[in-house]
């Protein structure tokens, strides 16, 4: 029985072997395609990925531009002042500055808190990704450790 196998593989392999190696024989194909196929989808794969995370990085910092926004409004709109604010779109930071008044009144950092967490949880569960909102004092701000940490002032 053995014997037949191995006559029957020979022959298989005889007949493929005079085919061209370009059309599949016997629904399987060639190794040089199929080495083509996989670098040609590793390749766009790769691309698609790119392009894929590029558009992810925008949109998700603009939200965080514009939650950003609306968080400072929302401040203002309770009586709160907002002297600037410094975002670093790499780690997914919104820092506002504010009168050092601000920084040991207990009304505004309840209502920074409270309105920090509410936007921090919306973009959470947009991107499934932290976003964080900080304030710091508007007095003695070193401006050049803020851009050595990511933060760009708009």
């Amino acid at each position: 029985m053995s014997t037949t196998i191995s006559k029957n593989l020979q022959n298989y392999l005889k007949k493929i072997e005079s085919q061209s190696s370009k059309v599949p024989v016997d629904g399987y194909f060639h190794i040089d395609h199929v080495i083509d196929a996989f670098s040609k989808g590793e390749q766009y794969g790769v691309e698609k990925a790119l392009e894929e995370f590029k558009e992810n990085f925008v949109r998700a910092t603009t939200q965080m531009f514009l939650y950003g926004n609306d968080f400072i409004k929302n401040l203002t709109e309770k009586g709160y002042s907002v002297s600037d604010y410094y975002i670093n779109p790499f780690d997914f930071k919104f820092m506002v500055t504010t009168p050092v008044e601000n920084t040991f009144n207990e009304d505004f950092i309840y209502a920074f808190y409270e309105t920090s967490c509410f936007y921090e949880e919306k973009f959470k569960s947009e991107f499934n990704i932290s976003m964080r909102i900080l304030f710091i004092q508007d007095v003695e701000l070193n401006e050049s450790e803020l851009k050595i940490n990511g933060f760009i002032n708009l």
